[in-house]
């Protein structure tokens, strides 16, 4: 789920979960159960409801989207939202390949670390030699494949 930053409107509610709150508002038998038990019981209610009976929580929906859209888009042309992207945007590419950061905390590099690990990034993994011969394999390879047509 993509985040529009920290003041961004709210996603609009499912139509299971406005149904879901119609059950326990209705039903003082729920109130005793667990979220979950809540959920499980109101979700064998919800598989077996006709897509008639569900149009009314799927209107909701729909009139809610319509709202949230709006919302959105007013909210799009805020500046928060152009510095908030640019910071995201920033962040992104500011990731390892795991997901994480290189940055510390305060979103300032690490003289130390940075200066570490850029030595680190000069090391050659492969050496020339083994590039060359793993091409070489490849090609060959390629080309058997290309012989037996797969």
């Amino acid at each position: 789920m993509r985040s529009h930053g920290p003041n961004a409107p709210q996603k609009p509610t499912s139509a299971f979960m406005y149904f879901l709150r119609h059950q326990c508002s209705q039903s003082n038998d729920l109130d005793s159960l667990s979220f979950n038990e809540k959920r499980s019981y109101a979700s064998k209610i919800w598989q077996s409801m006709t897509r008639e009976q569900k149009q009314v929580y799927y209107d909701k929906v729909r009139a809610e989207q319509k709202a949230y859209d709006v919302k959105l888009a007013e909210y799009k042309k805020t500046d928060e939202y152009k510095q908030w992207l640019v910071k995201h945007e920033n962040s992104r590419t500011a990731r390892g390949k795991g997901g994480k950061s290189t940055k510390d905390t305060n979103g300032d590099a690490d003289s130390i670390d940075d200066e570490f690990s850029s030595k680190f990034r000069r090391i050659e993994i492969f050496t020339p030699e083994f590039l060359d011969y793993n091409k070489q394999r490849e090609m060959q390879l390629r080309n058997l494949r290309k012989e037996v047509c797969i």
